[in-house]
């Protein structure tokens, strides 16, 4: 103002087919656990890893969805398929999920040799605290007629993110990986409560392709 120079803005329509960026409170990182050998797969045990929130703040879970395919089982099955939370590397010490054994939440699985197992966190979302990795473990019981054969596990990850980044978990139906900034307090899931609208998916999570994040095991 003092220069007698005219500044013009630009109109927030000119931005419209733009990107854009996301900015959270805080935000998930992902990556492959440790000490998973990739043979001995009847041991049950499908898959690790880690997920980390940001040193800016803790953030919440409500739903992991994971990919199973599987060959050479000939007419056996996957049965069991439950997710387990620890919060050592050793994968000994189970988290505090509000279940027996660090359970995480219930688990959708259809017996088969292929298919979607969908991990929901039952109206609680499971907290992982500001740069705490919390641990986690899908394991099965995988029954086999053959002796030579393998399983491959994915953690699903999303390609797009919803509208204003941020929004009710009940927009969200489509999306397999589902997790709150908790930008104000921890987010609840029910509509109304505090935190409701503060839920994002999977979409560009670090460490978290729209492939999945894929481990190979064989027997």
């Amino acid at each position: 103002a003092n220069s007698g120079k005219t500044s013009n803005g630009v109109k927030a329509s000119n931005f419209a087919s733009t990107a854009g960026v996301r900015i959270f409170k805080s935000f998930p990182i992902v990556a492959l656990g440790s000490g998973l050998a990739t043979n001995g797969v009847s041991d049950g045990n499908l898959t690790r890893f880690t997920i980390t929130a940001n040193n800016t703040g803790s953030l919440g879970l409500d739903k992991l969805a994971f990919s199973i395919s599987s060959g050479g089982l000939g007419s056996g099955n996957i049965t069991g398929v439950n997710l387990y939370a620890y919060t050592d590397a050793g994968y000994s010490q189970p988290a505090n999920t509000g279940k027996s054994g660090g359970l995480v939440g219930t688990t959708t699985w259809a017996t088969g040799q292929s298919g979607t197992a969908t991990v929901t966190l039952d109206n609680t979302p499971l907290q992982v605290s500001a740069g705490t990795p919390l641990y986690f473990q899908l394991v099965g019981t995988v029954s086999s007629t053959n002796t030579v054969y393998n399983v491959t596990t994915k953690l699903l990850g999303d390609s797009t993110s919803p509208a204003g980044g941020v929004t009710n978990i009940g927009n969200l139906t489509g999306s397999s990986f589902l997790w709150s900034p908790n930008a104000t307090s921890t987010s609840a899931t029910t509509t109304g409560q505090v935190g409701s609208g503060d839920w994002t998916n999977g979409a560009g999570v670090t460490g978290l392709s729209a492939l999945g994040l894929s481990f190979n095991r064989t027997n």
